[in-house]
């Protein structure tokens, strides 16, 4: 198992790490909807942090986000399988180190119970489950058949990664997407091993192990990350002369100066870099061969913008979207299948004394 993990700059970053990306990346499962949750705020989600305040416990009202690592695997003993983690957070609070598990949910169970996962059993099985139940400070006659085996060496992960880092502190939180608190029988039924009551939305000391304060913690996220990701228009402008339509088929290299060309480049860039969520959805959709609309609105002198000039620009403007995202070498053509053929595009003509082009984007 590799210790060197690579930066994420967008919640797509996480898919590769997935065991099976084709069967939990999709919209309305944990995967994704984690995914963006966390990334997007670059730190706890509001749904998170609210939880922490109101917890009443002053290692958590101020806590800070250290570092988080998507898909983190921790080794326990026994068996070939490590535990593979939704999130490893290590974080800071009141000055202390703080090791966290996140678990993400909608309607998937915790896998399997403790008796079924037990069938069939091994030296390797009986070697780990000791070693979860010693590391979790729970007596061998606790009744734990009807337990989620997922969520014993889940918060075993939290506590073998406090001792790592010498932190003080593991938590094991679910974040749970479901409205409704799917899946919270089997989480209450786990935190009652520790002779304590499970409520949504809060957060619970159980107890110390050995110098490790362990907490439990249940969240509801925010529904919108369950919504498929919405389609959204890019809009970018060009400013500067317009051309005529003896030049029409040269634009914008001969319409524009080369300063105006790269000021045009750089725009089109910033907006979709501004965008990231629509920048994968557009580049998807080139590789995927789906139907495209580009609409260009040209303002200028009417005299100085004809037909053939709409459409030349919007064809070249075509060209520019398809480059940022498949760089052609020198000298060669940009990739056919990703070409025009797959876009319909409208161009429009306003009278203006600002001459601009503003360009718009969206599936159809």
């Amino acid at each position: 198992m590799s210790r060197i993990y690579i930066p994420a700059n967008e919640a797509e970053d996480w898919k590769r790490l997935l065991a099976k990306p084709d069967k939990h990346w999709k919209p309305g499962h944990s995967a994704m909807a984690l995914a963006h949750s966390w990334q997007e705020a670059d730190d706890f989600p509001e749904s998170v942090k609210r939880v922490f305040r109101k917890s009443g416990i002053a290692l958590f009202e101020n806590i800070k986000l250290l570092l988080a690592f998507p898909e983190y695997k921790v080794d326990l003993p026994g068996g070939k399988r490590p535990s593979q983690n939704d999130i490893f957070i290590l974080a800071k609070g009141d000055s202390k180190l703080i090791s966290i598990m996140v678990e993400g949910k909608v309607s998937e169970p915790f896998g399997d119970t403790v008796a079924k996962w037990k069938e069939n059993s091994s030296q390797g099985k009986r070697c780990r489950l000791e070693s979860l139940l010693k590391t979790l400070a729970l007596g061998k006659h606790r009744p734990i058949d009807n337990i989620a085996y997922q969520l014993l060496h889940r918060t075993a992960s939290a506590i073998i990664e406090a001792r790592n880092f010498k932190a003080e502190n593991a938590l094991m939180l679910v974040h749970s997407f479901s409205q409704s608190n799917e899946r919270f029988e089997d989480y209450s039924r786990f935190l009652a091993l520790f002779d304590l009551e499970a409520k949504p939305d809060s957060l619970v000391f159980a107890k110390n192990i050995d110098g490790i304060n362990l907490c439990f913690c249940w969240v509801k996220g925010n529904s919108k990350y369950l919504e498929p990701e919405e389609t959204k228009v890019v809009k970018t402008t060009i400013k500067g002369p317009f051309i005529s339509r003896k030049i029409a088929v040269d634009w914008p290299e001969y319409g524009l100066s080369k300063n105006k060309r790269e000021d045009w480049l750089q725009r089109l860039e910033t907006s979709l870099q501004d965008n990231k969520k629509f920048s994968n959805w557009l580049k998807n959709s080139l590789q995927e061969g789906k139907r495209l609309k580009l609409k260009a609105l040209i303002h200028g002198i009417p005299q100085r913008i004809k037909l053939l000039d709409i459409h030349d620009a919007t064809a070249q403007i075509v060209d520019e979207v398809t480059e940022y995202f498949f760089p052609r070498e020198k000298g060669k053509p940009t990739p056919q299948v990703q070409d025009r053929h797959f876009w319909k595009i409208q161009g429009e003509k306003f009278v203006s004394s600002e001459e601009r082009v503003e360009v718009e984007i969206e599936q159809f």
